[in-house]
This record gives structure tokens, sequence and C-alpha cells, in this order.
């Protein structure tokens, strides 16, 4: 079950909300963003529909570019979450600026349940579709290289995106850095994961070749 957030304030816009949502979603509610950041740390959520006015720059001491930094917040404690923006008609360009820093879409007032809907299905989608990436990727990788590649790390899960990209090629790799960053194990790997991983893997040292 897709489980839902509903961070606003009014009861009466999380009551409007809530009548619009299928009883097989599992919906909860908070008021503010202290609650909301503890919430998604202790359960699981996979959409959650805050109200503009707790994230604006008034509410986070006058950041004006407080959006990233925010939404960065929440993806460190739930990197697969949706994030849907509540705000008035009189506010989209700020609601626009929220999605620029990432957030997935936002709703205005009065709600409507069709534009809920079509919300709540695209992030059914999305969060179905990520499980089956992820799914794929760990199918890609050979299991003693799982403990490797399980990092939450975005540099190192873009090195590991191109290594599944050039194992499969007959491309040259050239692998740089100082000596102890891990050149070795990244060699390694695109070997064992290549056309190629049947062949011995062989290490020359060209620093001791005269």
């Amino acid at each position: 079950m897709q489980s839902i957030l509903i961070v606003h304030s009014r009861d009466q816009v999380v009551l409007d909300i809530k009548n619009t949502i299928s009883d097989e979603f599992q919906v909860k509610n908070v008021s503010t963003l202290e609650s909301c950041f503890k919430s998604i740390s202790q359960n699981r959520i996979d959409l959650v529909f805050i109200d503009l006015e707790l994230i604006s720059p008034q509410s986070m001491d006058n950041d004006v570019d407080c959006y990233p930094t925010l939404l960065k917040k929440f993806w460190q404690v739930s990197p697969s979450i949706q994030i849907v923006i509540i705000t008035s008609q009189e506010k989209i360009r700020e609601a626009v600026k929220v999605l620029k820093a990432g957030a997935n879409e936002y709703v205005t007032f009065p709600i409507i349940k069709s534009e809920i809907n079509y919300i709540i299905e695209n992030s059914s989608n999305s969060v179905n579709l990520q499980q089956e990436l992820d799914y794929l990727r760990d199918r890609f990788w050979q299991n003693e290289s799982l403990e490797i590649i399980r990092t939450n790390s975005p540099q190192m899960q873009k090195t590991f995106e191109k290594i599944k990209y050039v194992a499969k090629t007959k491309a040259t790799v050239i692998l740089t850095g100082e000596t102890g960053v891990g050149k070795g194990v990244i060699a390694k790997l695109i070997h064992r994961h290549s056309d190629r991983c049947d062949n011995p893997f062989v290490h020359v040292h060209c620093g001791a070749i005269v």
C-alpha cells in the first residue's frame, strides 16, 4: 500500500484532500515541518502533500534560496519520496520555483478530486518504476558486488552507473586518481560484469616496467 502524508495546519484542507483519496492508500497528516520530517524518518512515506507556507522563505529565516536546501533534506531522509506543493492560485509562481528546485507537482485551492487522483496515479507509477529499476540494478550486479555498490553517495551512484554503461562495451576505460582511491576495485568490477568476465583479469603494475 502506498503511504501518503499531508502536511498542513488547516484541518479543512487536510480533510478536503483526504476525501479525494481512495481507501487503498494509507493517509497520515501532520501540521508542522518538524513533525513532517519526524514522520518520514520513522515511517515509509511515498508521497507528501505539503503547504507552501511551511517552506516559504518567510518561514525559513528569509533564506531566498531555501527550496533546494529544504528539498535536499527530504531526499536525505527518504531518497524516493514524491513531493507535492499545496498553494493558492495567487502563489503559483512561488510554487513553480519549488518545482524547479525538484518538487514533483503542485495543487491549488479549491482541491479538485481529479487533480489529486492524477497526481497520486503518477506518483504510484514513479514508485513502481523506481522499484523495478532497483530490482534490475541488483540483477545486473553479481552477488559478491552487492555490498560494494549499495551506497547513498550520489557521486558513487553515478560512478556505478558508468560502470554498468561501459561494462558491456568494448571501449577502453582509463581510471585516474591518487593511490588508494579504489581504481583497482573499479577495474575489477568492470571486468567482472563485462562479456570477458570468464577470461583472466590481468593486473599490470606499469610503474614497475622498465
